[in-house]
């Protein structure tokens, strides 16, 4: 993990969810992502199959990004969209570490 993201992980005032590409953290979050990124993604790939194409994912409430790269690992375009700014910081900076992925990020209201 980098320095940045470890920090920024650090200062969360809560893991809320697992830590896309950091297993070492899995421990401290608190909801544990794999069982529902198992679902999601098998949902997604039938989807993209079916339609033959890339889908467009909005996650709202994103929180620290674990799905939002986790589809965006298996070829979905993802935005991911969480209130506090610190979780988007620590998206921002582990989509940093996985230019690869087309993930973005904003913070915002969902009402």
């Amino acid at each position: 993990m980098s320095k940045n993201v470890q920090r920024l992980v650090a200062e969360l005032p809560e893991v809320y969810q697992t830590i896309y590409g950091h297993p070492e953290w899995a421990q401290a979050a608190s909801r544990d992502c794999y069982d529902r990124i198992d679902t999601l993604g098998a949902i997604y790939d039938q989807l993209a199959a079916r339609l033959g194409r890339p889908l467009r994912v909005l996650d709202l409430g994103c929180a620290q990004g674990f799905f939002c790269l986790s589809l965006a690992e298996r070829g979905a375009i993802v935005s991911g969209v969480d209130f506090q700014e610190q979780n988007i910081v620590v998206c921002r900076a582990l989509a940093d570490e996985n230019p690869q992925l087309n993930a973005s990020f904003a913070t915002g209201r969902i009402e």
